[in-house]
Protein backbone atom coordinates (compact mmCIF):
# COMPACT_ATOMS: atom_id res chain seq x y z
CA UNK A 1 0.00 0.00 0.00
CA UNK A 2 2.82 2.52 0.34
CA UNK A 3 4.02 1.64 -3.60
CA UNK A 4 3.27 4.74 -5.92
CA UNK A 5 1.26 3.65 -9.28
CA UNK A 6 3.64 2.49 -11.66
CA UNK A 7 3.92 4.84 -15.13
CA UNK A 8 1.96 2.29 -17.55
CA UNK A 9 3.12 4.24 -20.64
CA UNK A 10 6.85 3.88 -20.50
CA UNK A 11 6.74 0.35 -19.32
CA UNK A 12 5.15 -2.25 -21.45
CA UNK A 13 3.65 -5.26 -20.12
CA UNK A 14 5.56 -7.89 -22.58
CA UNK A 15 8.92 -6.64 -22.95
CA UNK A 16 11.35 -7.35 -26.34
CA UNK A 17 13.54 -9.48 -24.40
CA UNK A 18 10.93 -11.57 -22.97
CA UNK A 19 9.55 -12.40 -26.06
CA UNK A 20 12.99 -13.19 -27.51
CA UNK A 21 13.79 -15.32 -24.78
CA UNK A 22 10.47 -16.94 -24.93
CA UNK A 23 10.51 -17.31 -28.64
CA UNK A 24 14.28 -18.80 -28.40
CA UNK A 25 13.74 -21.34 -25.68
CA UNK A 26 10.24 -22.32 -27.34
CA UNK A 27 11.63 -23.09 -31.16
CA UNK A 28 15.29 -23.25 -30.60
CA UNK A 29 15.86 -25.53 -27.46
CA UNK A 30 12.80 -27.27 -26.96
CA UNK A 31 12.57 -28.16 -31.06
CA UNK A 32 16.11 -29.47 -31.12
CA UNK A 33 15.50 -31.59 -27.82
CA UNK A 34 12.21 -33.00 -29.06
CA UNK A 35 13.00 -33.87 -33.01
CA UNK A 36 16.20 -35.32 -31.21
CA UNK A 37 14.23 -37.56 -29.17
CA UNK A 38 12.10 -38.46 -32.10
CA UNK A 39 14.93 -39.39 -33.96
CA UNK A 40 16.36 -41.10 -30.87
CA UNK A 41 12.91 -43.26 -30.59
CA UNK A 42 12.76 -44.47 -34.18
CA UNK A 43 15.98 -45.65 -34.29
CA UNK A 44 15.61 -46.94 -30.75
CA UNK A 45 12.36 -49.28 -32.31
CA UNK A 46 13.24 -49.67 -35.34
CA UNK A 47 17.11 -51.85 -33.44
CA UNK A 48 14.64 -53.23 -31.25
CA UNK A 49 13.01 -55.32 -33.67
CA UNK A 50 16.56 -56.11 -35.63
CA UNK A 51 16.97 -53.29 -37.97
CA UNK A 52 20.55 -51.41 -36.58
CA UNK A 53 21.09 -47.76 -37.35
CA UNK A 54 24.17 -49.20 -39.56
CA UNK A 55 21.59 -51.64 -41.21
CA UNK A 56 18.86 -48.72 -41.87
CA UNK A 57 21.21 -46.63 -43.72
CA UNK A 58 21.28 -47.13 -47.68
CA UNK A 59 18.48 -49.86 -46.70
CA UNK A 60 15.75 -48.01 -49.18
CA UNK A 61 17.17 -49.58 -52.49
CA UNK A 62 17.52 -53.08 -51.34
CA UNK A 63 14.22 -52.96 -49.86
CA UNK A 64 12.60 -52.00 -52.65
CA UNK A 65 14.46 -54.31 -55.31
CA UNK A 66 12.72 -56.54 -57.40
CA UNK A 67 15.75 -59.05 -57.05
CA UNK A 68 15.74 -59.32 -53.33
CA UNK A 69 12.91 -61.56 -52.57
CA UNK A 70 13.38 -61.62 -48.53
CA UNK A 71 15.94 -58.92 -46.24
CA UNK A 72 17.53 -60.27 -43.22
CA UNK A 73 18.01 -58.23 -40.16
CA UNK A 74 19.81 -58.42 -37.48
CA UNK A 75 18.82 -61.44 -35.84
CA UNK A 76 18.68 -63.07 -38.94
CA UNK A 77 15.09 -63.21 -39.43
CA UNK A 78 13.54 -63.01 -43.12
CA UNK A 79 11.74 -60.01 -44.36
CA UNK A 80 9.89 -59.83 -47.23
CA UNK A 81 10.40 -56.82 -49.17
CA UNK A 82 8.74 -54.00 -50.38
CA UNK A 83 9.48 -54.73 -54.22
CA UNK A 84 6.10 -55.91 -54.88
CA UNK A 85 4.08 -52.52 -54.17
CA UNK A 86 6.13 -51.05 -57.54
Amino acid sequence: MHRTPQIMKKKNLLDFSFIHKLLHKSYCCLGVITSLAGVYAYFAIMAENGFTPRHLLGIREVWYSKAVNDLKDYFNQEWVGGGFFK
